[in-house]
């Protein structure tokens, strides 16, 4: 299974004493494919994939077939074996985010052998194109309401249909604009900050007043 740095955002529920608080964390075994290939249709303008759960995709075609990557993880990632351990608060030992990355959809074109070798021709005539993606689950309820995992489905459609001049025309619309990832000591400064600064602010403009309306009553 693979998991990246570069993740989707859970749901998680803890209990604190009699209260139950909901936060939400950023999640490993959620990919948040932003690694897409720019050069091919299907892709070129879809900003990220949502995955959950994915296997990597090994390139093993024949001299009949074209591999082409359509969406990678980041440099940041890595794979887990069995066991499968995919809790939410699950901890990585070091060195874990070191990659490579590993393709998560990509696209197969070409010449496809029959799985059935009694049948003739074994080799299919003509082009056949098929676009594998790491986790099926991309076309469940759950994963196909992130924003651009439909638009990536749909173009796979065109595509495959050989209907391309839709892709162009979905492409125009409005897209996501993912936050970029700040160093962990610039997202403490921020997270304190933001904790922080607005009392500051109450405090220090109550100050000012409490000044103001004393410096107006020594005058009257």
């Amino acid at each position: 299974v693979v998991y990246d740095a570069s993740a989707g955002m859970v749901n998680v529920s803890e209990r604190r004493g009699g209260f139950i608080f909901t936060t939400v964390v950023p999640y490993p075994f959620f990919p948040k494919i932003v690694n897409l290939n720019r050069d091919h249709i299907v892709t070129k303008d879809v900003e990220a994939l949502t995955l959950g759960y994915t296997s990597p995709i090994k390139d093993r075609t024949g001299k009949d077939l074209q591999f082409i990557y359509l969406a990678r993880t980041t440099a940041r990632s890595g794979l887990l074996g069995k066991p499968l351990y995919v809790a939410f608060n699950r901890t990585f030992p070091p060195g874990a985010f070191s990659g490579p990355p590993e393709t998560v959809a990509a696209l197969v074109a070409g010449r496809f052998r029959t799985a059935y070798k009694d049948k003739d021709p074994e080799v299919k005539e003509g082009t056949t194109r098929i676009v594998v993606v790491g986790n099926a689950e991309l076309a469940d309820d759950d994963f196909i309401k992130a924003p651009e995992n439909g638009k990536f489905l749909l173009n796979a459609v065109d595509y495959l249909a050989e209907d391309e001049s839709l892709i162009s025309i979905r492409s125009k619309q409005v897209k996501t604009r993912p936050i970029k990832k700040v160093s962990a000591g610039l997202e403490k400064v921020i997270r304190y900050a933001t904790i922080l600064l607005p009392p500051v602010i109450v405090v220090f403009g109550g100050m000012v007043i409490w000044g103001l309306r004393r410096s107006r009553r020594v005058q009257l």
